[in-house]
């Protein structure tokens, strides 16, 4: 009797891990289509910008270097 109560509490929570994972496949893929979407709006917005704003240099170093 104890084995199947025991086999009865694994199979729910298999059933919830089963139940999480497809909830973070959904955010994953949520996620993913936001940052295709980002970095898309970037790509655009650094095509978009006239050569000489691309070429400033601001001499710019890190730690002097």
């Amino acid at each position: 009797m104890l084995a199947f109560v025991s086999m009865r509490r694994l199979a729910l929570t298999y059933g919830q891990i089963v139940e999480k994972f497809k909830e973070l496949d959904i955010k994953i893929s949520v996620h993913d289509d936001v940052l295709k979407k980002v970095i898309q709006a970037l790509s655009e917005l650094e095509q978009s910008q006239p050569e000489e704003i691309k070429k400033i240099n601001c001499n710019f170093s890190i730690n002097g270097v």
